[in-house]
This record gives structure tokens, C-alpha cells and sequence, in this order.
């Protein structure tokens, strides 16, 4: 690695991505149990386990959108 160069640790997002069973051991591979909702409004990821975020358009709210209050509060959109 080059001087004065680091890298930077993976979001949230990009971990979930993978497995977290086999991240635990170091291991890489596919998340199946990932989800993913998208609206016109924004979308909703899981890693389907511990980890969930919800990403808007337009720095609005989820709460300002209706798509995705449906799915913070659990419903199908």
C-alpha cells in the first residue's frame, strides 16, 4: 500500500451484500436472504437478518414519502 493511503471500511449497505454467516468466517459469498424494495420514491435494502436502511430520493424523508412509510411500517408496497 502506498504512504498516506487507506482504505475505507464497507458501509452497511455493501455488507449486506454478502452472507453475514460466512462473512464470520471470512468467507465471501452471495446474500439470498437480502431484500430489496424499490418505489419511485426511494428504496429499502436488509441483509435479512440485522441490518436495514432505508435510502429516499430528492433528501426527502421516508416519512415524506409514501412508498416508503408502507414499508418502514412493514407493509408490502
Amino acid at each position: 500500500m502506498r504512504a498516506g493511503h487507506r482504505h475505507r471500511l464497507p458501509t452497511p449497505y455493501e455488507l449486506a451484500l454478502f452472507d453475514p454467516d460466512a462473512l464470520r468466517k471470512d468467507l465471501l459469498c452471495p446474500n439470498a436472504r437480502r431484500v430489496e424494495r424499490t418505489t419511485v420514491e426511494g428504496w429499502f435494502w436488509s441483509n435479512g437478518c440485522n441490518s436495514a436502511g432505508l435510502c429516499t430520493f430528492d433528501d426527502r424523508s421516508p416519512e415524506e414519502c409514501a412508498g416508503m412509510a408502507r414499508i418502514a411500517g412493514g407493509a408490502a408496497p
